[in-house]
């Protein structure tokens, strides 16, 4: 069974950035894509990914915003909080921060 991830971040090259760092291993599955906070809270609370690669700094909805608003799932939810735009084009996993929602 694979991985299933959601990448968030307002910012294109990031969000395909960390699509390719992923790409590179197997058992992982991208299952969805948001550009904003609003989109990530439906995407999470409709697809329940086991991880979230989530950008802290996004209008609207930042990134702590977004976990204050995910319906309480059945199992843990693990997010990587990214911050700075180097974080997807130099490879995103070491700068980010992670967190897990029981």
């Amino acid at each position: 069974m694979k991985t299933r991830v959601l990448i968030v971040d307002d910012e294109p090259i990031a969000r395909r950035g960390v699509r390719r760092y992923l790409a590179q291993h197997d058992g992982i599955e991208v299952v969805g894509e948001a550009a904003n906070g609003i989109s990530a809270v439906q995407q999470i609370n409709e697809l329940h990914p086991d991880i979230v690669f989530l950008d802290v700094q996004m209008p609207d909805l930042d990134g702590f915003g977004v976990i204050e608003n995910v319906e309480p799932v059945n199992g843990p939810l693990h997010i990587y909080l990214c911050h700075g735009s180097r974080c997807a084009c130099h490879s995103c996993v070491p700068k980010c921060t992670q967190l897990t929602i029981s």
